[in-house]
C-alpha cells in the first residue's frame, strides 16, 4: 500500500494523496514526491458541485455546470426545487395566470390558460358541448329536425334527411321508438305468420311468409320432417339416386346388417389403427385388400371413417400394414388354407345365438 503525504488531492475533495512509488518523467515527478490528485479523481477537476436544493456535493461535467443556471444531483431534488420555486408568479413563463371566459354553446363560465386563449376562439365546458358545435359548425350545412322518439331538436344532412324517414338524437331513442312498433305497426309487416298444413300430419300451424315462398314442403315439427325424409327421401325417390350404384360391387353378405354388426363387435367397436388420430369416432368396415367382393371376414377390419379416408392413398403399403395387424391378432398364415364363406356364415349365426358372450371368430 503506497504512503500517503500531506498533501490535498487537486480536485477538491479534501482527501490526501500518496507518495509516487517511481519516477515520472513526462510530469515531472520524482520518486517519493506527492501524487496530485488522488488515483482516478483527475477526472473530477472542475465537476464538484453542491446540489442547490440539499446541498450534497456531486460531480456534473462543466459544461452542463455552465450551462444551467441550478444544479442538482438527482430528479427528485429538481423536481422539489421547480415545485417549490418554479410554479404561479414564480415562474419565468407567467403570464397573470387562468382567465375566465364562457363556454361557447352553454355560456357557461370557465377558466382557461393565456396560451389557450391565444390560441382558440372558441371554448367548451364539456365535451358534449364541444360536440354540438363542432355538429354544427364543422360539418357543412345541416337541417333542423326532431327526434321521433323524444322530440328535441336535432340537425341532421341533408343526405341522411334524404335517405331517412325518421331521426333519433341518439341510440337509445331509436331502441326505445323501434320498441313500440312491432307487428302491424311495423314497416316490414306483410300479414303475419300464415295458416299452412303439415305435408306429413295434416297439422295446420303458422309460418312466415318468407319461410313458405323458401321450402317446397311444410313440416310442424322435426319428427314429422324427419319422418317424411325416410318415406320420401331414399332409395329412387331422392335427387342423388344413381341406381343403386353404391351396392352393385358388394357381395351379396355385405347387405346384411346382422353381418357388419359382428365385425363391429368382433373388433370391440374400436378402430383397429394403431396410429389413429382419435379425431372421429363414426366407424366404417374397410375391405384390407380394396375388392369389394371380397366379404371374408380375415379381409374386413374396423377403421374410424378418417383412417379408411387415408387408405386410399398407398393402397399397397395401407393393404400390407392392415393385413399385418390381422396376422397378430388371429394367426391367420398359420390356417389360411382353412378359409371359406360357410365359416363365415357359421361364426355370424353363433353371434346370433349368443350375444351376451363374446363373439366367436371361425375361419
Amino acid at each position: 500500500m503506497n504512503e500517503l503525504s500531506d498533501k490535498l488531492c487537486g480536485c477538491g475533495c479534501g482527501g490526501f494523496t500518496s507518495l509516487a512509488i517511481k519516477t515520472i518523467a513526462k510530469k515531472g515527478i520524482k520518486k517519493g514526491d506527492p501524487l496530485p490528485f488522488i488515483k482516478g479523481h483527475k477526472y473530477l477537476l472542475g465537476r464538484r458541485f453542491e446540489c442547490t436544493q440539499c446541498g450534497k456535493v456531486a460531480y456534473k461535467r462543466p459544461s452542463r455546470q455552465k450551462r444551467n443556471k441550478h444544479s442538482f444531483c438527482s430528479r427528485e431534488c429538481a423536481d422539489t426545487h421547480h415545485s417549490l420555486n418554479m410554479s404561479g408568479e414564480n415562474n419565468p413563463a407567467w403570464n397573470g395566470g387562468k382567465k375566465r371566459v364562457r363556454c361557447s354553446i352553454c355560456e357557461k363560465e370557465i377558466e382557461r390558460t393565456p396560451a389557450l386563449i391565444k390560441d382558440g376562439k372558441s371554448f367548451f365546458c364539456s365535451t358534449k358541448c364541444a360536440g354540438i358545435w363542432k355538429s354544427i359548425n364543422k360539418s357543412g350545412e345541416k337541417i333542423k329536425v326532431q327526434c321521433a322518439h323524444c322530440g328535441n331538436d336535432i340537425y341532421k344532412t341533408p343526405s341522411r334527411i334524404k335517405t331517412e324517414k325518421n331521426y333519433f338524437c341518439n341510440s337509445t331513442c331509436m331502441g326505445l321508438w323501434q320498441a313500440n312498433r312491432v307487428a302491424s305497426d311495423h314497416p316490414a309487416w306483410k300479414g303475419g305468420l300464415k295458416e299452412v298444413a303439415c305435408d306429413q300430419c295434416g297439422k295446420i300451424f303458422g309460418k312466415r311468409p318468407c319461410d313458405i315462398k323458401k321450402d317446397a314442403n311444410n313440416f310442424c315439427s322435426k319428427q314429422c320432417l324427419f319422418m317424411w325424409s325416410s318415406i320420401n327421401c331414399r332409395g329412387d325417390k331422392t335427387s342423388a339416386w344413381r341406381g343403386g350404384i353404391s351396392l352393385g360391387d358388394y357381395c351379396p353378405t355385405w347387405k346384411d346388417s346382422e353381418f357388419k354388426s359382428y365385425i363391429l363387435e368382433r373388433d370391440g367397436h374400436r378402430c383397429q389403427n394403431p396410429d389413429c388420430w382419435g379425431t372421429v369416432k363414426r366407424l366404417a368396415r374397410h375391405h384390407i385388400n380394396y375388392n369389394k367382393k371380397d366379404c371374408k371376414l380375415e379381409n374386413l377390419i374396423c377403421l374410424c371413417t378418417s383412417c379408411n379416408s387415408r387408405a386410399n392413398v398407398d393402397r399397397a403399403w395401407h393393404e400390407s400394414y392392415y393385413q399385418a395387424i390381422m396376422d397378430k391378432r388371429f394367426n391367420i398364415r398359420s390356417i389360411k388354407n382353412e378359409y371359406s364363406t360357410e365359416n363365415n356364415i357359421k361364426g355370424v349365426e353363433i353371434w346370433k345365438e349368443n350375444k351376451a358372450h363374446s363373439p366367436v371368430l371361425l375361419f
